[in-house]
């Protein structure tokens, strides 16, 4: 992992935190609501809602609650930009893997995809899903190659 890599991921981790902190305290700001609500104050409802909005702005605005998904967006604008054409599914959870650890996988399987579809001339693709299956977190992905590793190096 280089050191571009290494900053944006601790970003991405960090960033994860205050949205966990925003989700953890929601409960706190819905039962307040309530009751600004249920004593017909709307004013005073109204006032919490624009202080809520301004305190989380980014938060509320950014991008999807977790780090994976900050990744796979990225990745699908590097590839319009190189015309690749990028389809992706993240689906499950995959909450019990170290986030660090997770991002740095995709983020080396997708560059790696890139890599060999700018290589390519033809029809530019990379499919990408990840899911749970039978208790266990898979991840697939598709690309063209220009060459075949296997047949150029049979020990792999």
């Amino acid at each position: 992992m280089n050191a571009e890599q290494e900053k944006y991921i601790l970003e991405l981790v960090t960033s994860n935190e205050g949205i966990r902190v925003l989700k953890h305290d929601m409960k706190k700001y819905l039962y307040v609501l309530y009751t600004y609500l249920c004593n017909e104050q709307y004013d005073e409802c109204r006032g919490y809602l624009e202080t809520l909005k301004s305190e989380n702005e980014e938060a509320l605005v950014g991008e999807e609650p977790d780090s994976l998904h900050i990744i796979l967006k990225n990745r699908k604008t590097l590839c319009g930009k190189a015309g690749i054409t990028f389809h992706y599914n993240a689906l499950g959870n995959w909450e019990k893997i170290d986030a660090m650890n997770l991002c740095v996988l995709i983020w080396n399987l997708l560059d790696n995809a890139i890599e060999g579809e700018r290589k390519e001339e033809e029809e530019k693709e990379i499919q990408f899903e990840i899911s749970n299956y039978k208790g266990y977190l898979k991840i697939e992905y598709k690309n063209r190659i220009h060459k075949s590793v296997l047949k150029d190096n049979p020990i792999l």
